[in-house]
């Protein structure tokens, strides 16, 4: 049985409650909660009220069709006894961008690696291997051994600037 649930811009269906459903591992208060009730509360958020009718207008823009995933385009070339192949999916700019990015790791003293602390790093560059000294603040959410992307600090070509990500592991 189907009831339907009118709101501004969004039609939803909620299913009752199927009888080969078990909820027996929620509390009693928890089973209080019915999918209204919680649906209701979710979109009373702005937030997720503009996300849900941002997603019902671009589905009832393009007629409901799915989306289509763009084709792989690949470079293909042969030289003597070479083959160079380059993905190039993301367009030129994007195999530019994933060249201009930089990817670096890092070892540091534990006690150096909490998130807020302020980190003097040495970073070795280039093909010349040109250093320069860095001080950055870690993230709030930083965890040792996952990249943190540093805008603008990576390779450069002409005017072009990538990124530089940079894994920091603790040591003893």
């Amino acid at each position: 049985m189907l009831r339907k649930i009118k709101l501004p811009v969004l039609a939803i269906h909620i299913i009752k409650k199927r009888p080969e459903f078990d909820d027996s591992f929620w509390s009693q208060e928890q089973r209080g909660y019915s999918k209204e009730s919680v649906l209701n509360e979710i979109l009373n958020d702005a937030f997720a009220k503009r996300v849900f009718e941002d997603i019902y207008r671009e589905i009832k823009r393009d007629g409901g069709k799915s989306i289509v995933m763009p084709k792989k385009r690949k470079f293909s070339m042969q030289w003597g006894d070479r083959d160079i192949s380059v993905d190039m999916t993301g367009g030129v700019k994007g195999w530019l961008h994933k060249q201009l990015d930089d990817n670096q790791v890092m070892h540091l003293p534990m006690q150096n690696l909490r998130p807020g602390a302020k980190v003097r790093l040495t970073l070795s560059q280039g093909i010349g291997g040109d250093t320069r000294q860095l001080e950055i603040t870690l993230p709030t959410d930083f965890r040792a051994g996952h990249p943190i992307r540093l805008r603008k600090l990576g390779r450069k070509i002409g005017a072009w600037v990538g990124d530089l990500y940079l894994t920091i592991h603790g040591r003893m």
